[in-house]
């Protein structure tokens, strides 16, 4: 469930008690702080959570250059990439190697904000897996997700706002200048990173079974 920034700010409010002090363009910083913190941890750790997948290509020439999505950021998490559609449509799993200029090998290598395909010249369609920029969030109406709304890609998940209030905690803390607190706090902070990142997983725990199917 996405929460809202404001959502957020309350809780944390009844946790200090009272933070009246804290104007809300200092709260929403801190937040856009957490968010880019936590948005670098998750997406290595559970990169489908955030994959964007609607940018297809036609590719019909030699060293075509085509531009990357407005909010790309990179292609580098596992699974990503350019992955070749067949002529009849449907998504295959031929992912398209990285190659660099001048080579003739079908590929690709990203300049700017450009792709340039390499080694195609029969007319192919791709899709792009990325991952994308994270938006910057700018109200208390907005949403803790990876575009600021309510449908986009929560950045913690719902059961989680504890991780919230401590990162809130350390940032609140080196913000009033106590460094004593501040320590306390990020070493609480730590423990419960760590416990969002053990708990954020692409994949379920598994265990290997023999299989006597075939025992005689």
């Amino acid at each position: 469930m996405a929460r809202t920034l404001q959502t957020i700010h309350d809780s944390f409010a009844r946790r200090k008690k009272d933070i009246s002090d804290v104007g809300s363009d200092v709260f929403i910083e801190w937040m856009n702080f957490i968010g880019d913190f936590v948005y670098d941890h998750v997406k290595g750790t559970d990169p489908e959570r955030f994959t964007d997948t609607d940018t297809t290509y036609t590719v019909s020439s030699l060293f075509q250059s085509s531009a990357l999505p407005s909010d790309f950021n990179d292609e580098s998490e596992w699974e990503n990439g350019f992955y070749e559609i067949d002529s009849s449509s449907v998504d295959t799993s031929r992912r398209l190697a990285r190659t660099g200029p001048g080579r003739r090998d079908a590929g690709y290598f990203i300049k700017g904000t450009n792709v340039i395909f390499t080694g195609i010249e029969d007319s192919s369609q791709f899709r792009l897996r990325y991952m994308p920029t994270r938006t910057e969030l700018t109200a208390l109406g907005d949403f803790f997700t990876i575009d600021g709304l309510t449908g986009g890609a929560v950045l913690v998940p719902d059961g989680k706002l504890r991780y919230l209030n401590a990162a809130l905690d350390t940032l609140y803390n080196i913000w009033d200048d106590t460094v004593g607190a501040e320590g306390f706090a990020d070493q609480r902070f730590v423990r419960q990173l760590d416990q969002l990142l053990t708990h954020i997983r692409k994949e379920p725990d598994a265990y290997c079974m023999t299989d006597f199917s075939s025992s005689f």
